[in-house]
């Protein structure tokens, strides 16, 4: 059941979905459990920012990894160092005196990926956010990560699957699937991990028009 509603919700039709829904009309909490995931899912929304929030979060998460491994780093303030010089021209030291935590993701990247047109971090930080955007080393290491996005999504999706369908189970044992309205890490639906698709593969067109568009940017102070 619930294998059918991530592959095919927001995709067919309702008749098609009360098609399925009456395969199980000989259990009644079975078709109460139906309704409760489609109410579920349909009170469930992926905006746009949000997708780029998520997609930034594993790009970044995926990036450090990657640049860990290959480089044998151990320490994180060695491993960000390296990073600050290869994307930014620039060490960490210095984007630490703008005020910004490099080690912390979430400061990190509220930094360099403003997720809302009017942030300000957009005019605050206009000249790390144009190096990264113009960054070859960033392309290249985001082109990579992209590579690997559907992959860590689809792993991603079978985690939180294993751990939704035991809790459905429970429900159903209570008699009580009311309680999947207030689930909160739902596995995503085919359909947001075909737009989270789409938005990543668009901001690597939009790096590589960007790189393409500017000069290598030479070592300089920020300003």
């Amino acid at each position: 059941m619930l294998a059918y509603i991530l592959e095919n919700y927001g995709k067919v039709k309702e008749s098609d979905l009360n098609n399925e829904k009456a395969l199980y009309a000989d259990e009644p909490i079975l078709v109460k459990l139906f309704d409760a995931l489609v109410a579920r899912y349909s009170s469930t929304f992926k905006t746009k920012d949000e997708i780029l929030k998520y997609i930034t979060r594993k790009a970044f998460t995926t990036i450090r990894n990657n640049y860990k491994q290959d480089t044998n780093s151990k320490k994180n303030g060695m491993m960000s160092n390296a990073l600050c010089k290869r994307y930014f021209r620039v060490s960490s030291d210095e984007v630490e005196k703008l005020g910004i935590d490099i080690n912390h993701r979430e400061s990190f990247l509220q930094v360099l990926f403003p997720y809302r047109k009017n942030c300000k971090n957009k005019a605050r930080y206009k000249d790390l956010i144009e190096r990264l955007a113009s960054s070859q080393e960033f392309y290249e290491d985001y082109c990579t990560f992209v590579r690997e996005f559907m992959r860590i999504m689809e792993s991603e999706k079978e985690k939180k699957a294993n751990l939704f369908v035991p809790f459905l189970l429970d429900c159903v044992k209570k008699g009580n699937v009311e309680e999947i309205a207030n689930y909160k890490r739902i596995p995503w639906l085919e359909t947001w991990i075909r737009l989270a698709e789409i938005t990543a593969e668009e901001i690597g067109v939009a790096l590589k028009v960007r790189v393409q568009s500017k000069s290598p940017n030479k070592k300089q102070k920020l300003e």
